[in-house]
C-alpha cells in the first residue's frame, strides 16, 4: 500500500510541474505527446491525471477492505 500512496504521490508531484511548465511556457501546445491522437491500431495510453484518479480509487478500495496481517 505504501508503494500505491508512494505512486500517487508522484504522480501528483509530476502534474503539477507539467501545469507549471505549460503555463511558463507561452505558445507551447496545450497537448502532450501520450494525450494526442494514436494511430491507427495503436492504444493511446492513460494521461497522468487518469493514472492518479485510478491509483486513488485502488487506495480507496484498499483502504475499505484493510488485510488481516
Amino acid at each position: 500500500m505504501e508503494k500505491i500512496q508512494a505512486a500517487v504521490k508522484i504522480l501528483e508531484d509530476t502534474l503539477e510541474l507539467e501545469k507549471a511548465f505549460q503555463k511558463s511556457s507561452p505558445g507551447s501546445p496545450g497537448t502532450s505527446e501520450d494525450e494526442s491522437e494514436a494511430p491507427p491500431g495503436w492504444r493511446r495510453l492513460p494521461s497522468e491525471e487518469e493514472m492518479v484518479e485510478s491509483l486513488r480509487e485502488t487506495l480507496t478500495i484498499i483502504n475499505q477492505h484493510p488485510l488481516d496481517d
